[in-house]
């Protein structure tokens, strides 16, 4: 059984689990859905962040605008990528992360990984540079769904 963590964005990041475990992840242009281990078939499912009105803490603020670019991303990549079929369950962040900050919550989604999936997790992070945020919360968000974090 394979589940995909889809976190949407402008830089999308997707995490793929194969029997509860981390295989492989990345971040795509949330504008063209490329690159996410398909096809998916019967047996996995999905787990995408849903999209939702907040302020940070940095000061930056979420428009309308923002959360419809969202929304549209995330349906790009489920309707384009032919997961209709495949079992899809919606998270609002702070459902599965909390009010953490950024660098709490990526600290503890690391300490959640076994050994080799955080390898394997640091090598594609690595490739993506200041990309790799993304990364790291769609990862998060698969552990959640595993039960292995939160």
């Amino acid at each position: 059984m394979g589940l995909l963590a889809i976190d949407p964005g402008k830089d999308t990041g997707w995490a793929w689990f194969l029997e509860g475990r981390l295989i492989n992840a990345g971040v795509v242009d949330g504008d063209e859905p490329r690159g996410y281990p398909a096809p998916l078939g019967p047996g996995d499912e999905v787990i995408a962040e849903k999209p939702c009105y907040r302020r940070s803490g940095s000061g930056r603020k979420s428009t309308p605008d923002d959360l419809v670019t969202l929304g549209m991303r995330l349906g790009l990549v489920l309707g384009t990528l032919g997961f209709a079929h495949v079992p899809t369950r919606l998270v609002l962040p702070g459902e599965w992360k909390g009010q953490l900050p950024k660098a709490v919550c990526e600290n503890r989604i690391r300490q959640a990984l076994q050994r080799t999936e955080l390898d394997a997790a640091h090598a594609a992070a690595a490739r993506l540079g200041a990309k790799g945020h993304n990364l790291w919360d769609a990862v998060g968000l698969g552990l959640y769904q595993l039960r292995r974090f939160g």
